[in-house]
């Protein structure tokens, strides 16, 4: 029982130090781009947002699924990359156009990792 405690205990303070959710300026996420997005979260290591959820549209490099989940990096014509990590979509491929949602949980050398994160296909007609 004593190892059960310890253990409740410990995800229990995991739970209180998340941060609360909170919204950009104008009351949505931080819209962005593969351009864009480094450089703004580089920003927010001095002062982060408190929930940093981010939007963007980008393309698809590639996709690797473990399953259940699938790991999609986007942005092919920059330097920067964005990996999403996301339950499996393997029905994207290189090259569909994206709208991208989520949390940013880190970064690399040129790049961002977001996770939770999701994808929805955006069509030739620009529709999801």
């Amino acid at each position: 029982m004593l190892h059960l405690t310890r253990v409740a205990r410990s995800t229990f303070l995991a739970l209180l130090l998340l941060p609360t959710p909170s919204t950009a300026e104008d009351g949505g996420p931080h819209v962005t781009s593969c351009e864009a997005i480094v450089p703004m979260v580089a920003g927010w290591e001095t002062q982060p947002p408190e929930w940093p959820d981010v939007e963007l549209t980008a393309e698809v490099v590639s996709l690797e699924v473990q399953d259940p989940i699938a790991v999609t990096t986007l942005c092919p014509n920059t330097k920067t990359r964005v990996v999403c990590l996301e339950y499996n979509n393997s029905a994207l491929k290189p090259g569909d156009r994206v709208d991208v949602s989520g949390l940013v949980s880190g970064t690399f050398e040129n790049g961002v990792v977001l996770d939770p994160c999701g994808t929805t296909k955006v069509e030739a007609d620009g529709k999801p």
